[in-house]
């Protein structure tokens, strides 16, 4: 089934008739020492399909990036990063 990222909250149709929902690429500014914690917290989420370590900043290697593939929007997720009890210090999040 193909799939495509969009920028809708609207359901697509794929070529073979089948109904998903839109799926964006993201990421996430992180902690380095927080990445796994946080990428295994993302991966229980229905909503990921997606989710790998973007690695270090060359500039500051305390901070990471984590990049995935979700169904939720940039500020879905921003939201479930800020009221979600994770326990992880991140800094925002970015479209990939």
């Amino acid at each position: 089934m193909k799939t495509k990222t969009v920028d809708s909250g609207a359901l697509e149709t794929s070529s073979m008739g089948c109904r998903h929902a839109p799926t964006f690429s993201l990421g996430i500014d992180v902690r380095t020492k927080d990445v796994g914690k946080l990428q295994r917290g993302l991966a229980r989420l229905k909503s990921t399909l997606e989710v790998s370590d973007g690695g270090a900043y060359r500039e500051d290697p305390t901070y990471s990036q984590i990049h995935l593939v979700t169904t939720k929007t940039e500020d879905e997720l921003d939201h479930w990063l800020w009221a979600t009890k994770h326990g992880c210090d991140y800094v925002g999040v970015f479209q990939r």
